[in-house]
């Protein structure tokens, strides 16, 4: 199982291009430690190793000098020196101060505390990326879009957590999901973001490729999937993961008594339904209908037991859906407790029926008045007169355009 990740784990996946900041003390320690000698930079031996130029006139080679004073050099060199070195991996990340990508026009640093924690923040940040959010295909930048303020906080708190980075917040134009998305105006934080209207937040590349490092190309473009090293880490990402899928993509149908979860994308689905199961959540098989001509997907998760267990070990952040699977959990049980007690409502129903014949309106009256705990659906109580009738206990007839039920002769004796 997965729970950490070093720095030793993933620099041979960040690429040449990727930077690395180091306390200037400890840089100059490392080069004078794998040269032996007390001006590393004038050091032709030690040029030759790195493959970089060194300039016999001059007897140094400026490359290695500002390497030396500034503490900044690619991250190749860094796992070349540690070959030769006493020092390790772990004097690296303690010594780190930040992260970045040679070029472009600000040169941003992120500052990730390794070992990286593959806790519940971080399967938040995946859950949101695999859901509302992306990474970019050419430009790599990881990307969050929203209207609910709470969830996009908890992506930026979560990024600022793992990375040590601030997020770049645009506003978006309304509009639908036939128009492409247009980005009207750079906002300084949350608090500034109108009600129900659309923010992204968006974060430098080295950002997305840290991430495609330790998890795979879990999300390039369009293309989105749960890798296999996703599959392999712990129940608390798991949880958060699934938890910030939720939050993008479900749906809480209180009445019928449903979370609903929707994707275009089958194999997700599928891998969030196995995800589930090892909650000991279970849901149905998967369903699928056209909208605008493309293929959508959807599957639910029913009962009591089911949505408690969601509750306790999932959770959702979004206060909106967080009181809807409250509502859903006691209108659930509260239509539970009414199926238990069917055999007293069959009774309960023939003698207000004694009384005077009523429509299914007044019967739900009659019955709320009579045990206001129990939430009436007129569907249940539709087939409990239906059964009744079945029985030959009640008539059902109708009067202006009414229906109007009433008991049976037959029923006198019965209590």
């Amino acid at each position: 199982m997965l729970t950490e990740v070093d720095l030793q784990d993933i620099v041979t996946k960040l690429g040449k291009n990727c930077y690395i900041k180091l306390d200037v003390k400890f840089c100059k320690k490392l080069f004078k430690d794998v040269s032996n000698d007390i001006f590393p930079p004038y050091n032709n031996k030690l040029a030759n190793f790195l493959g970089v130029k060194f300039y016999g006139k001059w007897n140094v080679s400026s490359r290695i000098s500002r390497w030396y004073y500034l503490g900044i050099l690619p991250l190749w060199s860094v796992n070349k020196i540690l070959r030769l070195s006493k020092y390790t991996w772990k004097d690296v990340e303690n010594n780190l101060i930040g992260l970045r990508l040679h070029g472009g026009i600000k040169k941003i640093y992120v500052r990730p505390k390794f070992p990286i924690k593959l806790d519940k923040s971080m399967g938040i940040i995946i859950g949101h990326i695999l859901g509302d959010g992306s990474i970019g295909k050419k430009l790599f930048q990881p990307f969050y879009s929203n209207k609910d303020k709470q969830l996009l906080n908890n992506f930026k708190v979560a990024m600022e957590n793992i990375f040590g980075v601030n997020t770049r917040i645009w506003s978006q134009k309304s509009g639908n999901f036939k128009e492409k998305t247009k980005w009207i105006a750079r906002l300084n934080s949350l608090e500034e973001i109108q009600e129900y209207k659309q923010c992204g937040l968006f974060y430098p590349k080295i950002c997305g490729i840290i991430l495609h490092a330790i998890f795979g190309k879990f999300a390039s473009g369009n293309h989105k999937e749960i890798t296999k090293v996703i599959f392999e880490t712990s129940e608390e990402f798991k949880a958060g993961l699934i938890s910030a899928f939720y939050d993008d993509e479900c749906t809480i149908y209180v009445d019928s008594s449903e979370i609903r979860l929707f994707q275009e994308n089958k194999r997700i689905l599928e891998v969030i339904r196995d995800l589930l199961k090892q909650f000991k959540i279970n849901s149905s098989k998967l369903h699928c209908y056209i909208r605008n001509g493309k293929r959508h997907y959807y599957f639910g998760i029913f009962g009591i037991e089911n949505f408690k267990r969601f509750k306790e070990f999932i959770g959702l952040t979004s206060l909106r859906k967080s009181m809807l699977l409250n509502k859903l959990i006691d209108f659930t049980e509260i239509g539970l407790k009414y199926k238990i007690q069917k055999g007293l409502i069959k009774s309960k129903l023939i003698n207000l029926l004694k009384e005077k014949s009523m429509t299914i309106t007044e019967l739900l009256h009659e019955l709320s008045v009579l045990d206001s705990h129990i939430l009436w659906r007129r569907r249940s109580l539709c087939r409990c007169l239906g059964e009744l009738r079945k029985n030959g206990l009640v008539n059902k007839n109708q009067l202006d355009n009414k229906i109007i039920w009433s008991l049976n002769e037959n029923s006198d004796n019965i209590s």
